[in-house]
């Protein structure tokens, strides 16, 4: 389900499923609110997600964070658990209208389980034992449509990561 409420997106997923004659669920709830002040130029957004699924739920349907669009600055999905949050937010200010804007985000994560763990001690993931941060700036070019990021993870195991990318509502496209 989404919301029609102008600057306020959310939707919520629930998931039922077997695997291997064991069934399991997961619920995740995602909102993102959005306010531009246009005779100023700037742009407001904080997305939060959450998300939780029971123990019973397989590796491949737990939650991942890290790296681009999650907490940049950790290594790609490095962090997963059957329990997530996610917060980000951003500030974008526009120097040449339409084609170039900065913005500074920050971003701050959370994985867990319930239960003891990841069943197979040899996978490479864990949960992120506690809060992780990251934040950095970059710029947005022609309409918003490319975006440059640097960020840096700013806990224990953070690093600084360049990310490209392209406006969300074309990535069905690509």
């Amino acid at each position: 389900t989404r919301t029609p409420a102008r600057g306020v997106e959310s939707s919520v997923t629930a998931r039922v499923g077997q695997m291997e004659d064991q069934p399991y669920g997961s619920l995740s709830w995602a909102i993102t609110l959005r306010r531009e002040l246009r005779e100023r130029g700037t742009t407001l957004e904080a997305a939060l997600r959450v998300g939780t699924s029971t123990d019973a739920a397989p590796i491949q349907k737990l939650f991942l964070l890290g790296g681009r669009h999650t907490l940049p600055g950790y290594p790609y999905r490095s962090f997963i658990g059957n329990q997530m949050a996610l917060l980000r937010i951003a500030a974008g200010q526009t120097v040449l209208a339409p084609w170039l804007k900065v913005h500074i985000f920050g971003a701050t994560g959370w994985t867990g389980f319930t239960r003891s763990g990841l069943p197979d001690a040899g996978w490479l993931r864990r949960s992120t034992d506690g809060v992780k941060n990251s934040a950095g700036l970059g710029l947005d070019l022609g309409w918003d449509l490319l975006r440059f990021d640097v960020g840096r993870g700013l806990n224990d195991g953070g690093d600084w990561e360049f990310v490209f990318s392209v406006q969300r509502r074309f990535w069905e496209w690509l």
